[in-house]
């Protein structure tokens, strides 16, 4: 996370230590980086500020009291709003207490975007939905903080007997998720009705992982019959793509292939993928649709101990995307994206919750 006043060059910025950590929410070591004004070299040497900053989820820079001297608001993970009054030269005052959560005033995890804040932690797809046997579909928004909000949202439509439930991340402006129905030969919208334009015949597999040619819009790809992978760019519609480019053969050795943004932390969408044996594996995006994904990376084994896995998007508000897992039990497990590469990728599960066999489906 890198936090600043960016009208000109000139301006600071306050940093967390770039090196990924594996606690609750990254390195607790603060940075102050005085702005120079000059281009080739914008920043001076980096200063100490302090240590504990991992308390907190999201830190925005402002000034609140229009003193010349940015204040840092700070975001716990339970959404609790702190301001670090400003002194100048990376120094800060005591915190103050803004508001959050309590009977009168909500909590600030509910909020999408922070203005000045550089980032939405939305990212494409802001957590995932589920559906009853009745066909119902209940969505469940992420919270940012590493759980769901308590209220979901029932969808107006139904996925009918013989439909899977597709998700798409970042089709359009909005950066959220689109919803589909597939019965194995039609991609179709759920809420609107619209059907997806060009032939998916043969298809076996559709998904919606974000932007993968790197062209600003979310893309989608699809299996064929073959195990051959197809990328459709995107074009900023829910219901018109480009003509399909191959990917590469060999993916019919998936038993799930999932997405939503960027899990690595390189800001490129990435997608997993399940063996029959049970091992995890990253496909890296690239940017390029020519060539989209980095070959495989091993993330662990012991994946067949789950019966559904799901991409939410960013769950804890860190910037990168993560997945949940639901076991036979009907639990659901949260794996935290955790900046680090291969067999760390993730972090230790933490449980969701439970009761989420009652569920078919999980997009």
């Amino acid at each position: 996370m890198l936090t600043g006043t960016w009208g000109d060059v000139s301006a600071s910025a306050v940093v967390p230590s770039p090196q990924p950590s594996h606690d609750a929410w990254g390195d607790p070591t603060l940075y102050y980086y005085a702005g120079t004004g000059r281009k080739d070299t914008p920043f001076k040497a980096r200063v100490f500020v302090s240590t504990g900053w991992n308390s907190y989820s999201k830190l925005i820079a402002a000034d609140n009291h229009a003193g010349r001297k940015a204040d840092l608001w700070a975001v716990t993970p339970d959404g609790v709003l702190y301001v670090h009054p400003g002194k100048g030269g990376g120094r800060f005052g005591t915190p103050l207490r803004f508001g959050g959560p309590t009977s009168v005033t909500p909590p600030w995890t509910d909020s999408d975007l922070f203005v000045n804040s550089g980032v939405t932690p939305v990212y494409g797809k802001h957590g995932i939905v589920a559906v009853e046997a009745s066909g119902t579909v209940r969505e469940y928004t992420n919270l940012t903080n590493g759980h769901f909000a308590a209220t979901r949202r029932t969808l107006d439509a139904k996925v009918q007997a013989g439909q899977r439930l597709i998700s798409a991340a970042a089709l359009t402006d909005d950066n959220r998720a689109e919803h589909y129905t597939w019965n194995g030969s039609a991609l179709t919208h759920l809420t609107t009705g619209k059907t997806v334009k060009g032939s998916f015949s043969g298809t076996d597999l559709v998904l919606g992982p974000g932007d993968l040619n790197g062209d600003g819009k979310g893309d989608l790809l699809s299996r064929d019959a073959h195990g051959t992978l197809w990328l459709r760019g995107g074009t900023g519609s829910t219901t018109t793509f480009d003509g399909p480019v191959e990917v590469s053969a060999g993916w019919g050795a998936y038993q799930q292939i999932l997405g939503a943004g960027d899990i690595s932390g390189d800001g490129r969408a990435d997608v997993v993928a399940t063996g029959a044996d049970g091992r995890l594996y990253i496909f890296r995006g690239t940017g390029r649709a020519d060539a989209p994904f980095a070959p495989r990376e091993l993330i662990g084994g012991g994946w067949n101990a789950y019966d559904t896995l799901a991409a939410p998007g960013d769950l804890n508000g860190d910037g990168r995307a993560d997945l949940v897992a639901r076991d036979a039990g009907g639990t659901l497990w949260f794996y935290r994206a955790s900046g680090y590469d291969t067999t760390r990728t993730l972090d230790a599960r933490t449980v969701l919750g439970k009761g989420w066999g009652a569920f078919k489906q999980l997009s």
